[in-house]
C-alpha cells in the first residue's frame, strides 16, 4: 500500500510538471498529451522496477540471515 501511495503521488506531481512545462512552452495539444501519457507510462515502470527489486533485495537479505541464524543454532547450540 505504501508503494501505491508513493509513486501516485510522484506520478502526479511529475506529470503535472512535464504538461504543464508543456503547455507553458506553447505546445500543441496533441504534444502535451503524448508527453503526459509517456511520463505516465515510463514514471510507472520505473517505480514498478523499482519497488520489485527493493522487495526481491529484502527477502533475500532476510533468507540469509535466517540461514545465519540456522547455522548459529547447529554450531553453537546454547
Amino acid at each position: 500500500m505504501k508503494s501505491i501511495v508513493y509513486g501516485g503521488l510522484d506520478g502526479i506531481i511529475t506529470t503535472f510538471a512535464v504538461v504543464s512545462g508543456a503547455a507553458g512552452g506553447g505546445f500543441g495539444i496533441d504534444v502535451i498529451l503524448v508527453l503526459g501519457f509517456a511520463n505516465m507510462f515510463a514514471d510507472a515502470l520505473s517505480m514498478g522496477m523499482g519497488d520489485a527489486l527493493s522487495t526481491k533485495a529484502a527477502n533475500a537479505a532476510a533468507l540469509k540471515e535466517r540461514d545465519r541464524e540456522l547455522w548459529e543454532l547447529e554450531n553453537y547450540p546454547e
